[in-house]
């Protein structure tokens, strides 16, 4: 519990030093993979987590294909001096507080009644899990259907040349 807090915390700090959305999507999952094991150890069941973890990916994928396809390609690396005194400063903050991170785990961590946390479950046992699956159901169809109808162009939305057959508003229209 303790490693998965110091880990949160220092990702917190090296977000503000990056600017390429590569490496800020990749520290996004891996915060989010850090606070889906914390979140399962608290709830002592690990279907909400997964739950978390899927609709919260998707939409990252989302973003991060939006953002790629608009921003032009920067230097990876290039504030390792900044990173190194975050990290120093991380560590030196955590090796003076570790007092209070030793009584944090002797700290109740399941406020949640045990019979609200079957009620959970009961959410994906059999009667119950046929709503979910008409709704992964319907949202396959959906991803599928929108990605048929805007595949006419089949190419990036950004790109430095002009093809041949560039479709304008004006053809259709005619």
């Amino acid at each position: 519990m303790k490693m998965f807090m110091f880990f949160m915390l220092m990702i917190n700090f090296l977000f503000i030093n990056f600017n390429n959305p590569l490496m800020l999507g990749i520290l996004i999952f891996i915060q989010t993979i850090l606070m889906i094991n914390l979140m399962g150890k608290i709830y002592y069941s690990f279907w909400f987590s997964y739950i978390f973890l899927l609709v919260f990916i998707g939409g990252l994928f989302i973003l991060f294909f939006y953002m790629i396809s608009l921003i032009y390609n920067n230097k990876f690396f290039n504030k390792f001096n900044n990173i190194y005194i975050t990290m120093l400063l991380i560590f030196m903050l955590l090796n003076y507080k570790m007092i209070y991170f030793n009584n944090m785990e002797k700290l109740p961590m399941n406020y949640i009644n045990l019979n609200n946390n079957l009620n959970m479950i009961k959410l994906y046992n059999f009667p119950n899990n046929l709503i979910n699956l008409i709704l992964i159901i319907i949202l396959l169809l959906l991803l599928i259907i929108v990605v048929k109808i805007t595949n006419f162009n089949k190419g990036p939305i950004r790109s430095n040349y002009k093809k041949k057959n560039y479709y304008t508003i004006n053809q259709y229209i005619k």
